[in-house]
């Protein structure tokens, strides 16, 4: 059976590429025959665009200077990624392009990360739904995510008949589920983001050419103001350096890194003592290689994702609200029972893989008898 994987495979983002990687990873060790559709329904800028203000970056796009911008290094690795490391289709505007020409593509998993957001505009909403997209083709959804818990029902309500056409049904998260629920009547199965599907112990040996580094540091992924507080406090109790690292919306120049790529970034997890982050995909890496880790949201909207996995995974403890004003950073490291953490994680993502592989499983038999 062929399948098409449909995500934010096309950003400037270290777990959107990565998940999109695991994905794509997961479903070949299980047999099948998995490509990423190279369909982008909204744009993403890259790094060296990116790091301007909106106002300077309309500037600089009205004068089309992006063309005069050099490509960085950052945008480079994520570029050399994406030929090298994802088995991608040729580019099509749209899911249905893909399959009629001649894609021969039995199924589409759909997700993981926020695909079913209403930030990257109706266009996209109507692709990561399957919306146009015939009823031939098995439709899978897999960790997708809506977003935040504010999404809108109403906008949703526009793809309440799509969300009956999937075939399997789940995402990564109880206030999508509650979303998915309260407009189709339909609760998706839960399962973890993909990026805790493989081995990336075995996916990242010798992959980063960074020079080596010694492992007593600790890795401070996006930027925030308690992020910043538990960083210099913990690089001044444990006296360990920390590496920081910017996602895109931070100030890269004030705050650190640029020119990491995913490979790299994963390298600076792996070899790291313990982790702070603001980011999901950080906290899920910190999993992934069983670092403790402190969770620091820069704000409410951004905290339901972090929120959620928290409390699957036993982390609560090492949640630090936005608006928290007081708080020990190496107490919270040595609070949390870390060896109950990895023991929900690994039963989760037990449970994932089975829902997975089932899914895909009975619906190959279903492909192969007809």
């Amino acid at each position: 059976m062929k399948i098409g994987v449909l995500t934010f495979h096309h950003v400037y983002n270290y777990g959107a590429v990565l998940q999109s990687y695991a994905t794509l990873k997961f479903l070949r060790d299980q047999g099948f025959d998995a490509e990423i559709i190279d369909v982008r329904p909204f744009s993403r800028e890259r790094p060296e665009i990116a790091k301007y203000n909106k106002i300077t970056r309309r500037f600089v796009k009205s004068l089309r200077l992006d063309r005069l911008i050099p490509i960085e290094e950052k945008s480079r690795k994520f570029d050399e990624f994406r030929s090298k490391d994802l088995n991608m289709s040729a580019h099509f505007r749209s899911v249905q392009d893909y399959i009629s020409h001649g894609s021969g593509v039995d199924a589409i998993v759909v997700g993981s990360d926020q695909v079913w957001g209403s930030r990257f505009g109706v266009r996209a909403l109507n692709e990561y739904f399957l919306k146009n997209v015939e009823d031939s083709v098995l439709k899978i959804s897999y960790a997708a995510c809506c977003g935040s818990a504010s999404v809108s029902r109403d906008l949703l309500k526009n793809y309440q008949d799509a969300m009956l056409d999937f075939d399997a049904l789940s995402v990564r998260d109880g206030f999508s589920r509650s979303a998915i629920t309260d407009v189709c009547g339909r609760s998706p199965e839960i399962v973890v983001d993909p990026t805790l599907l493989i081995d990336w112990d075995h996916e990242s040996q010798d992959r980063s050419k960074m020079s080596t580094m010694e492992n007593n540091y600790f890795f401070y992924y996006g930027q925030s103001k308690n992020g910043d507080i538990a960083a210099a406090r913990l690089e001044s109790v444990f006296n360990v350096p920390v590496m920081k690292c910017a996602m895109e919306t931070d100030a890269r120049a004030k705050f650190g890194d640029g020119e990491l790529g995913p490979w790299d970034w994963i390298s600076s997890i792996r070899r790291s003592k313990f982790v702070v982050t603001k980011s999901f995909h950080g906290l899920m890496f910190a999993l992934v290689f069983k670092k403790p880790v402190i969770v620091v949201p820069s704000s409410f909207r951004s905290s339901d994702r972090l929120l959620d996995a928290c409390e699957r995974f036993d982390l609560l403890p090492a949640f630090v609200a936005p608006d928290t004003e007081d708080f020990s950073a190496e107490a919270i490291l040595e609070s949390v029972n870390w060896e109950e953490v990895w023991k929900r994680m690994d039963f989760h993502v037990g449970k994932s893989k089975s829902f997975l592989s089932t899914a895909l499983k009975s619906k190959s038999s279903l492909v192969q008898g007809l």
